[in-house]
Formats: structure tokens, sequence, C-alpha cells
């Protein structure tokens, strides 16, 4: 595995030629996290910073693990560390009823798809994860309105009063 550069220390170009190995072309940033890189041949690729150490390990095996249903188009992970995720880069199309159908249906079958019990984690996920800038804890639990109470709507409201 590549080696590892903090965050601070690295921008996003940087970091997709280190994960990827490949040179970096072109730089976009989106965001103050988020950046279009454009790699030798063409390639474009999305690279993200995460918001916590361990952010884009999580957010890497959620998006493998998502990927293995086959039913809504996942960027792939083309590299990762504790810092920094870079993935495949996914062109957005027109807005259309025909395209609102289509992603209901799909992600109505990726939860088919299902997992071993609500709360898992990815494989090779950690439990200690994020919702965006949240965290976020991947704990298995047997009753989905108590599990949902408990670990997806009880930790923001003890943030909302504190």
């Amino acid at each position: 595995m590549p080696t590892t550069a903090s965050a601070d220390d690295e921008d996003p170009g940087a970091a997709a030629a280190r994960l990827t190995g490949r040179p970096v072309t072109g730089l976009r940033p989106r965001s103050a996290t988020l950046a279009e890189v454009v790699l030798d041949g063409g390639q474009m690729v999305m690279v993200k910073r995460g918001s916590d150490p361990g952010a884009a390990l999580a957010e890497a095996a959620g998006l493998r693990w998502l990927a293995e249903a086959g039913t809504v188009r996942i960027p792939a992970v083309h590299g990762h560390d504790p810092h920094w995720l870079v993935t495949e880069h996914i062109p957005t199309g027109p807005p259309s009823a025909h395209a609102a159908t289509r992603i209901g249906h799909d992600l109505a079958a990726l939860h088919t798809a299902g997992a071993p019990t609500f709360g898992a984690p990815p494989p090779g996920g950690p439990e200690e994860a994020y919702i965006g800038l949240a965290p976020m804890r991947n704990v298995p639990g047997p009753d989905w309105p108590l599990w949902y109470a408990e670990h997806r709507v009880l930790p923001y409201l003890r943030r909302a009063v504190d």
C-alpha cells in the first residue's frame, strides 16, 4: 500500500498521484474537501479529503459493499488511505422522469440486497464511521425501529441538546 501522508500536508492532486501511482495533469476544486483530478491519459477521478482520520476508510468500505449489490452505479474506489479517497468520476446526466423512475427502482433493489443485520458495518469497514461530517456507529441490531432510534436519531438529539 502507498505511504500515508497527512491530509494537511498534501493537496488533492498529490494525493491522487500517490494513491493511484499515476501522474496528474489537471485539478479542479469542487469544494473545500472535494476535487476533480485528471490523470494522465485523460481519466478523471474524484478526490475527497476525509473529515477525520478513518473517514476515507469507512467510505471506501461502504462504496465497495454497495457496489457488490450490482443495482446502482457506484463509483469504483481507485485508492484510499486514512485521510484521502480517490474514486471513479461518474458524469451526471440530465434530470428526467425516466431517470427518476430508474434511480427509484435501482435504490429499491439495493435495499433488498440486504445486510446480515441492521447496522452491520461493511466488510472491512470500521464500526466507528460517519454520515457526512457526523460520527456514526455501525453496530448490528435485531430490531430496526429500536436500532434506528438508538444509533441514528438519538446521537443527533444529544448533539442538538448539548
